[in-house]
Formats: structure tokens, C-alpha cells, sequence
């Protein structure tokens, strides 16, 4: 008996040596977080000091935006109102994993957004989703909306980069666990340092083609292009007058405004510069280095 454990053991310990050698193999992406909130930056995705650079890459959205701003399916596949658009039905992605094993149901999606309406909790996020009166867990896998008054657009609501599903009952742990459906979990956090995120290879979207994240304090704008000048950090989101600056070497041979123009319509308004030679992207960070 003995024997045998001590034999199981082993195993998982090589396996999991193994999965540490390839996170490894597949590099880290290094970003830079501004420190906005002045090392407040929250876990939590509806605090009002929410940290968008961490909380991108654990967690996910009920539905997200394409290239032209339309809602497409995330965690929910489909969506449909009913005649007057006061309520809405979506199913959710079968096989879903939290970080901590956990499977995504429809109670964590009533969870999250009944917590956002709730009058308890603080957060600017109900600006935006405070037409939802009640969210309803209907089965497993099927969350129904009722809305205050009818809303044709609602799925374009749930595109907001706050609305990011917990795991029921999590919110008095979120801040040290950021346990999401992400690409990449919590390893390490220092605001003030390096806060480092590495791959979820279970994750829904496939495993992430970067090993792991590291994110770095660099709250003033000269010194982020600096770094991203000096090969420090991988991405960096130039202004239009900024773009000439960069070398096309850096880009694999394309023109840096081709880059910038291309990351634009994928991933939103900013000139974000790609580091080529530190691939691979699967797109221009569209799925935040997975």
C-alpha cells in the first residue's frame, strides 16, 4: 500500500514537472499596469478599483465584443428574449473550468450579476447593468435575466470588461485567489512588483500559447515606451503620432502601422505593438495572450 502511494506520488510529481517545462517552453508575455488606482487595484471585477490588466486574463464574460462591436458568444453560446425583450434566456458553455476545478453552472452567472444589482454591494458596475431586477439559475446550464424594462440590445450590455463571471459564494476570497474561467490563474501577486499569471491549460478556449504572464508597475508613459523600446515588456499601445518611432525589424518585416491598424480592429481602439519575435499570438492579443 505504501509502496503503491509512494508510486502515485512519483507520477504526479513528474506530470506536474512536465507541465511546468512546458509552460516554460512556451515563454512569457510581459505587460506593464499603469498603477491607476495606486496599488489599490482590485481582484474583484466590479470594484471600482478594478485592475483590468490582471483581471482580463482570469476571467470571463457571459458574452464579448467582435472586431465590429457585436456581441458573441463567451461563456454563453446562445441567447434569445422573449416577445417584449424584458427577459432573457442564455445557455451556457458545457465543460467550463474554474481555475480551482470547479464547473461553470448557471448558479455562478445568477451569482455574479445578482451580486452586482445588489444594493449592498458597491460597485460602479450597476451604472451600467442596473436594469437587471433578478437573474434565475433554470437548470445547469440555462440563466434567465429579468430586466426592469425591455432592452432589444441587452447581450451588449454583458460585453462590458466588468461583467466577468465568479464562482458562486466567491467573493470574499476573489482578492486572493482570482479564481476565474481565464486563460491564465493567479501564481503571484505583487502590484508593486510582479504579478505573475501562468497558463490554465484546462481552460475552455484551448490551452493558451503562452506559458505564463508576468505584469510589471510602470505608472509613467515615458518610462512604458522606454521599456517597451528596450525589449522589457511585449506590448505596448502607442499613440498615432508614436507609431513611425518603431523599427519594422521589431515586427518581423511589417510595417508597424500595418500592426497597429490590424490589433486596432481586433482588439479595440488602442495602437497596441505587438513584439513578434516573442510569439506566438493567436491573434493580436485578442484572447490576452492565449
Amino acid at each position: 500500500m505504501i509502496r503503491h502511494l509512494a508510486g502515485l506520488l512519483v507520477v504526479a510529481f513528474v506530470l506536474s514537472v512536465g507541465a511546468a517545462q512546458a509552460q516554460a517552453a512556451r515563454g512569457t508575455l510581459r505587460l506593464n499596469h499603469a498603477m491607476e488606482f495606486g496599488g489599490l487595484e482590485s481582484r474583484d471585477p466590479i470594484s471600482q478599483y478594478r485592475c483590468f490588466d490582471v483581471n482580463a486574463r482570469l476571467y470571463n464574460r457571459l458574452v464579448r465584443a467582435d472586431s465590429r462591436g457585436l456581441p458573441v458568444p463567451e461563456l454563453a453560446t446562445i441567447w434569445s428574449p422573449n416577445d417584449n425583450a424584458i427577459e432573457w434566456t442564455f445557455t451556457l458553455r458545457d465543460g467550463v473550468k474554474f481555475h480551482d476545478g470547479k464547473m461553470l453552472t448557471a448558479a455562478d452567472v445568477a451569482y455574479t450579476f445578482n451580486r452586482v444589482i445588489d444594493p449592498a454591494v458597491d460597485t460602479p458596475v450597476r451604472a451600467v447593468l442596473g436594469i437587471i431586477s433578478r437573474v434565475e439559475a433554470l437548470d445547469d446550464l440555462t440563466v434567465r435575466f429579468v430586466l426592469s424594462a425591455p432592452h432589444a440590445d441587452f447581450p451588449l450590455l454583458l460585453t462590458d470588461y466588468r461583467a466577468l463571471v465568479l464562482a458562486e459564494g466567491s467573493a470574499e476570497t476573489i482578492e486572493q485567489t482570482g479564481n476565474g474561467t481565464g486563460p491564465f490563474r493567479l501564481e503571484m501577486l505583487d502590484l508593486e512588483g510582479v504579478t505573475r499569471m501562468v497558463a490554465f491549460d484546462d481552460y475552455w478556449e484551448g490551452v493558451p500559447k503562452h506559458g505564463a504572464v508576468e505584469i510589471y508597475p510602470i505608472p509613467d508613459a515615458t518610462a512604458t515606451l522606454q521599456a517597451f523600446l528596450a525589449g522589457q515588456i511585449d506590448i505596448y499601445s502607442a499613440t498615432v503620432a508614436e507609431v513611425p518611432l518603431f523599427d519594422p525589424a521589431q515586427f518581423h518585416g511589417c510595417s508597424p502601422v500595418s500592426v497597429a491598424i490590424q490589433s486596432r480592429l481586433l482588439c479595440g481602439p488602442a495602437h497596441e505593438l505587438h513584439r513578434f519575435e516573442r510569439q506566438p499570438y493567436k491573434c493580436l492579443g485578442h484572447h490576452y495572450g492565449s
